[in-house]
């Protein structure tokens, strides 16, 4: 019947001059306004209201107390959403007519649905879910200090005991191949081709490929592609949120990050696991290496700032010496203002100027956004797209963040991610090397060696 009214409505509306609208229409809205609120149809209630007041039927003095009336008289029983929806109804009225104290009251009315939906569901998680939105529409109401307070400490018991929720799985990985083959490699090298062809064990994953990946599991996964995605940190708190997918053209680019992600995670297991480590093993075996051994690249390389070379040089020694928290804490905080060096050096600009005129260097994140095609121009789209997802992007590792504050604990540092981007690094550094290692490199090593 709502439907019908609204195609009457309609129809009135185009076929007679403004605000004139039939008897039998008006009627029509009279009869279901009120049955709708004698009822307690709530659904319908807030459909046939803002019909009445857009359409001129009827006016905010009369439908904010009707549905007022109705929100409150509900029964226990009756679904959160739909009451909600009156109360909202309500609220925006009461806001209309300049009534503050009512608009404030059934706003917090309007919450407490909310929370009506958080007792519905059985898991900490959906419970904190459900929490954090009854404080975002308190925050967006404004004035409500104390309950929100309240909720804060309701949402931090509720994610807490979510992590009870969580669950692992565990995926086989045979490596057994990769690393013999690795390892026969490295066995016959000398150590300047060990540590070149350290730098050069994987090429850098192409964003066509990560993309052709993306859109065939989206075939393969219909019903999972259909929903977003919630990612919670160690403590529970959420920290990132991610869309389903739309069948209907391109995916969203958000999308399309996190199913890189969820690919290169694997696939960084898969490098660190069956090249990285065996090499790594392989060439300390062979070569008890040093600082000094790594003291020629750090210098040579234009990827590192002048007076940052022994830093470098002895990031590089401990991850191959297997020290991955001492590389990791060297090497990851170097990663942006080695991207600003060698941007500078390509006379491009990473400053900007503040509305005060001073001057300040731009971050990673500022780069990533402002002057993504300068960097690309410079590393290629390929390695800026992994930097983007390793060190800055969320949902993702966020290197960058999570070393900058303090909060990379020393088992991310030796988590196979951790690994790989001290590796990066190290590949960086020796990439524009490649084509002066024999004559100008090699004979470096070598001369550090002896």
């Amino acid at each position: 019947m709502v439907a019908w009214l609204d195609r009457a409505l309609q129809i009135a509306a185009m076929a007679r001059k403004r605000g004139e609208i039939p008897e039998s229409v008006r009627a029509a809205f009279e009869v279901l306004y009120e049955r709708a609120r004698e009822t307690g149809q709530y659904v319908a209630f807030e459909r046939v209201a803002n019909l009445g007041v857009g359409y001129g039927l009827a006016d905010w003095p009369r439908v904010a107390p009707d549905a007022e009336k109705l929100a409150a008289a509900r029964d226990g029983g009756d679904y959160p959403m739909a009451v909600q929806a009156v109360w909202n109804l309500a609220a925006q009225g009461y806001a209309k007519i300049r009534d503050e104290d009512a608009k404030r009251r059934c706003q917090e009315r309007s919450v407490d649905e909310t929370l009506r939906m958080r007792e519905q569901v059985g898991s900490a998680s959906a419970q904190a879910f459900w929490t954090r939105k009854a404080i975002g529409e308190l925050r967006a109401a404004r004035g409500f200090k104390d309950r929100i307070a309240e909720l804060r400490k309701e949402l931090r018991e509720l994610q807490e005991a979510s992590l009870d929720d969580f669950g692992q799985f565990s995926l086989p990985l045979d490596l057994t191949q990769e690393r013999q083959g690795t390892i026969e490699i490295f066995e016959g090298l000398t150590l300047p081709d060990v540590l070149l062809q350290f730098a050069l064990l994987v090429p850098t994953p192409t964003v066509d490929d990560l993309r052709q990946q993306a859109l065939d599991g989206r075939k393969d996964s219909f019903l999972s592609s259909l929903f977003g995605a919630s990612y919670a940190d160690h403590e529970g708190k959420t920290v990132a949120e991610t869309p389903a997918t739309s069948f209907d053209g391109e995916p969203d680019e958000a999308w399309l990050k996190e199913q890189y992600l969820r690919s290169l995670d694997i696939w960084r297991h898969q490098i660190v696991g069956g090249y990285i480590e065996p090499a790594r093993r392989t060439a300390m075996v062979r070569f008890p290496l040093e600082v000094r051994h790594f003291a020629a690249i750090a210098q040579m390389s234009p990827f590192v700032p002048p007076g940052h070379e022994h830093v470098f040089a002895l990031g590089f020694a401990r991850l191959l010496q297997g020290d991955a928290a001492s590389a990791a804490y060297l090497l990851i905080p170097q990663l942006e203002n080695s991207l600003r060096h060698v941007m500078l050096n390509g006379n491009r600009e990473t400053s900007k100027i503040k509305p005060d005129l001073l001057q300040e260097d731009r971050s990673l994140s500022g780069m990533l956004e402002s002057l993504r095609p300068e960097l690309e121009e410079i590393f290629g789209r390929d390695i800026v797209n992994e930097i983007d997802l390793l060190f800055h992007h969320s949902p993702g590792p966020q290197l960058r963040h999570e070393m900058a504050h303090g909060k990379m604990s020393a088992g991310e540092c030796y988590h196979p991610t951790g690994v790989y981007a001290s590796w990066m690094i190290y590949r960086l550094a020796c990439l524009p090397l490649v084509r002066h290692w024999k004559e100008r490199v090699a004979p470096a090593i070598e001369q550090a060696s002896l």
